[in-house]
């Protein structure tokens, strides 16, 4: 370790301006931070130090309107949840409360504001705002890095359970436990994995990313071997904190515990005491989906505990075979990505988010969530498995939690009206070398991208960068315009609509021109997806 990091501090850049960079240096400082933790040496300490990310730290803990800037800046939505874990260590070193007040405002605001009813984040691996996030989902199938993401939340989550003692923060590692790496299906042989999540509101599915290796190959490990570090905490005194409710063994010190059952799948857990040596505290988390009360029996006596900081806590002398059930009400919810709009919407119960499986019907399912009384015209399918229900009146369509989908079944996990309007994200036809990883994007001059559509005219909603260039754009062989592509600072998504054509095919192909503004820093045009104007 000290050997790199000597090399590092001769031979990296120094130059540190956010989006004059490929890299991501700001999620350096995390583990120097650690490394001055565990040896006392100033080196790591003071190279911590240098790779703080101050401007993106001091914005989250003021609460600034990252998006509402003269040159908005791309933040990788990963990376940038990442790097509050350097804020979090640099809080546990220093004891600074302004890294503190980062990190809990950037739980916050991950939480409440970039957040699926999954607990994923970082449509097109970007912090963004709630109406470009009902575009993005409409649109695109790159929802959240799912394996990357997880970790990070974990990470974060377990700082901020250890500096403040809150349960609230153990509800983050539930959602992604449940319904984000715990929903990802089986890795490859050869190591690809479940890159992406697909929220699209229009039949999406899991598959594994088909072009090798990410960086969720390699983080992938990582987070499923924390899964034992997520269930249970203790405190200084010895005492046991259930943050998730998973069948599971604790030995520590003289205590030993059992935990049983099959949650979510029925809302209950039970502890068993194997072994208890002396009086200790053992407290559950209080989850914030709650259908109604949270009860504990102890020894089939019901009793009421103490709640605080979100945990009730049972303090006595334990004796083994001392036997401890919870029971976790909970009932159908939905959320809507934009907290003021109908729609999109998505539904759980409880803490499992739910899809609809529609097989091969093509009708859209519009009328499977009421937003009044959710849940209430779905009928309990215990033929299939439990959280499995049937739609009435639609006996094809299946309800389920989002964790039991498989590869390449298609599902709908969002509901827009919006969305049979949009032109499939795989369905453009390209010529020429374009990427289309999260959306197209080509710098190659003729490269064309093209689509049918059915109706009056079309929208195309595109990014507008600081290397932007401009397109030609004709329907049915005419040109209609030319798509700018530029603005200063980093992907601001616009929409332009071309209308008028009447009912019936039509066809719009955008041909890179090669061509930009002069203050533009290149030539590239970019794509996010396309909808038909009716």
């Amino acid at each position: 370790m000290k050997t790199i990091t000597i090399w590092a501090q001769k031979h990296l850049p120094t130059d540190r301006a956010y989006a004059q960079t490929g890299s991501e240096w700001y999620t350096l400082s995390e583990n120097l931070f650690r490394a001055y933790e565990a040896t006392g040496d100033n080196l790591y300490r003071d190279f911590a130090e240098f790779w703080e990310y101050t401007r993106w730290w001091d914005s989250v803990r003021d609460k600034t309107d990252i998006f509402n800037t003269p040159n908005p800046v791309f933040h990788h939505a990963y990376s940038h949840l990442n790097t509050l874990s350097g804020a979090a260590m640099a809080y546990r070193v220093k004891r600074d409360p302004k890294y503190l007040q980062t990190a809990i405002n950037g739980w916050d605001f991950y939480t409440r504001h970039q957040s699926y009813i999954t607990g994923g984040f970082g449509p097109a691996e970007q912090v963004i705002t709630h109406d470009d996030k009902a575009i993005i989902t409409r649109t695109a199938h790159h929802h959240f890095e799912v394996q990357c993401g997880s970790w990070a939340g974990f990470k974060l989550s377990k700082y901020l359970l250890e500096f403040t003692g809150h349960a609230r923060y153990g509800d983050w590692i539930e959602k992604l436990l449940i319904n984000a790496i715990g929903a990802s299906i089986p890795m490859t042989d050869d190591g690809r994995v479940m890159y992406y999540a697909d929220y699209n509101c229009r039949r999406a599915d899991k598959h594994n990313y088909n072009l090798g290796w990410t960086c969720c190959t390699g983080t992938r490990p990582q987070a499923v071997a924390d899964y034992v570090n997520l269930i249970y905490f203790k405190d200084a005194s010895g005492n046991i904190y259930v943050n998730y409710f998973e069948p599971s063994t604790l030995k520590h010190n003289d205590i030993e515990l059992e935990q049983t059952g099959d949650y979510p799948e029925t809302p209950s857990t039970t502890i068993h005491i194997r072994k208890a040596g002396k009086p200790f505290t053992l407290s559950f988390r209080i989850p914030e989906w709650l259908a109604g009360e949270m009860t504990i029996r102890v020894n089939n006596e019901q009793i009421t505990p103490e709640t605080q900081n979100g945990w009730l806590k049972i303090t006595r002398h334990w004796k083994t075979n001392d036997r401890v059930d919870i029971a976790l009400p909970m009932t159908f919810r939905t959320k809507r990505l934009h907290p003021d709009r109908e729609y999109p919407v998505a539904m759980a119960y409880g803490p499992v988010a739910l899809v609809v499986m529609t097989g091969d019907d093509p009708a859209y399912p519009l009328d499977f969530i009421d937003l009044k009384t959710p849940g209430s015209n779905l009928i309990p399918a215990p033929d299939l498995g439990k959280l499995v229900w049937r739609v009435n009146g639609h006996p094809k369509w299946i309800v389920q939690g989002y964790y039991r989908a498989q590869e390449g079944e298609k599902y709908n996990i969002y509901i827009d009206p919006r969305a049979p309007r949009a032109i499939d994200y795989h369905s453009l036809q390209t010529k020429g070398p374009w990427n289309s990883r999260t959306f197209y994007r080509t710098a190659r001059k003729g490269a064309t991208l093209s689509a049918q559509f059915d109706g009056d005219g079309v929208r195309v909603y595109y990014y507008r960068m600081k290397d932007g260039g401009k397109a030609k754009v004709e329907i049915d062989g005419k040109q209609a315009g030319v798509m700018d592509c530029y603005a200063p600072g980093s992907r601001i998504i616009t929409d332009r609509v071309y209308s008028g054509y009447g009912p019936g095919r039509h066809e719009i192909k955008l041909t890179v021109l090669g061509e930009a503004p002069p203050e533009s820093e290149g030539q590239g045009v970019y794509v996010l997806g396309m909808e038909t104007i009716e």
